[in-house]
């Protein structure tokens, strides 16, 4: 659905004279990315409304994000997949984080293992996103400074931010174990 709207109005563009007939196929795939995540979040949104967690779920998005962007790891096979695990992965957080929160050892120990997992096998690279030896020295040093910053907040936010510093634990266990899943590019390949 998204694919056809994002060529329609590419396709738009093009009669109009604001881009190329020749890249119509690009802007076709920028569009229908930024339209699929627009849907994701506003999904990841509407999930966070109905448990009554939306900062925690902004935060969640955030959090999840910007790390995973540098670790690499597991990606799903299509979009509906895709995004019927991110919104699941984010439901996870939301309950681990917030809902049965009285268990924050555990999950903070949970987030100290994510966090070890990923320092010592981040970044992953895919078969879409193959990374070149440059690439992968810097997604490794800045994964591994995203961990620490998220083990410094989740062990430092209580009082208040409890909630925020489960969120960070859960988001790096998740995160760890995407990033054990299938990998679907060699090292070799990766290069």
């Amino acid at each position: 659905m998204t694919h056809k709207l994002a060529y329609n109005i590419s396709l738009f563009l093009c009669k109009k004279g604001t881009i190329e007939k020749e890249d119509i196929d690009i802007y076709t795939y920028g569009f229908e990315v930024l339209m699929d995540s627009i849907i994701e979040t506003i999904l990841l949104l509407v999930a966070g409304a109905i448990l009554g967690h939306v900062f925690e779920t902004v935060f969640f998005i955030c959090a999840f994000g910007v790390l995973r962007s540098f670790t690499g790891g597991y990606h799903a096979s299509s979009k509906i997949v895709c995004t019927t695990m991110t919104l699941s992965t984010c439901v996870i957080n939301l309950w681990l984080a917030c809902i049965i929160s009285k268990f924050t050892r555990v999950i903070k120990v949970l987030g100290v293992v994510g966090a070890l997992v990923i320092w010592l096998c981040a970044p992953k690279a895919h078969a879409n996103k193959p990374l070149d030896d440059t690439q992968r020295k810097q997604n490794q040093t800045i994964s591994r400074v995203l961990c620490v910053i998220y083990v410094i907040g989740m062990l430092v936010l209580k009082h208040g931010f409890a909630t925020i510093g489960n969120v960070l634990s859960v988001t790096l266990f998740q995160v760890a174990v995407l990033l054990l899943g299938k990998e679907d590019v060699t090292d070799e390949e990766s290069t």
